[in-house]
């Protein structure tokens, strides 16, 4: 936000017109002309830019004044990330006591711990696809600008923060590039065939803790160690 602030001043000084507009949606979304703009400004200077924005999307809502958009963007982001890591600690904790994973999109149905990013997220995690559609190096870009965000108000952010310690601990063992939901990986049941638990290939690792996935969290202890932190 303050990037987008100091912009629309130079595009000001220009004598020119400005708009704040981030957007949500995956890849796929994008593809199919379904992406959601989050609008910052004048509402004079929407209508302009209208024809443009309607190109690529379905739903285009104004937030507030610049800034405002690209913050409303930054805090979607944090509720995806920690969600995201809170599902993966969830399926570790049915994976530890003999659950069928499969069955947790079932009691998710009538929920209301479900979520859109659940659902989007889940079947990659079982299957082991981690086919980027947001990935996880620009997640943890998003992250780092939330927290920096938080420093500036002087506003704790420890969920957040947590998953910016995660994956960095990814980032290190070279699963940029891949989905964020990649971070199952350090529990070790990603992949796995529903029909017999074998997991299946994850890719080469970096720190070499077995050739198809990770060694998996059994303790927050481990997964301290594993995250590079100390108590």
């Amino acid at each position: 936000p303050a990037e987008t602030l100091e912009a629309a001043e130079i595009v000001k000084d220009r004598q020119a017109a400005f708009l704040d507009a981030p957007f949500t949606g995956s890849r796929d979304a994008a593809g199919r002309g379904e992406l959601i703009y989050y609008i910052g400004g004048d509402e004079e200077v929407l209508q302009i830019a209208r024809p443009v924005l309607e190109a690529t999307s379905q739903k285009i809502i104004p937030i507030g004044a610049i800034g405002h958009a690209s913050a409303m963007k930054v805090a979607t982001n944090v509720i995806s990330a920690t969600q995201i890591a809170a599902l993966t600690e969830a399926l570790a904790l049915l994976d530890r006591h003999g659950v069928d994973l499969t069955k947790l999109s079932l009691a998710l149905e009538n929920n209301a711990a479900r979520s859109g990013v659940i659902d989007m997220k889940l079947p990659g995690i079982l299957s082991g696809d981690f086919e980027p559609r947001f990935a996880l190096k620009n997640m943890f870009k998003d992250i780092q600008i939330a927290l920096a965000m938080a420093e500036d108000k002087d506003v704790e952010l420890p969920t957040a923060s947590a998953f910016a310690g995660m994956a960095m601990a990814g980032l290190q063992r070279g699963w940029g590039e891949e989905d964020f939901s990649v971070l199952s990986r350090f529990y070790g049941y990603t992949g796995r065939n529903p029909q017999n638990s074998e997991p299946a290939p994850c890719g080469e690792l970096p720190s070499g803790e077995s050739p198809s996935n990770p060694a998996p969290v059994k303790s927050l202890a481990n997964l301290w160690g594993l995250l590079g932190w100390k108590k």
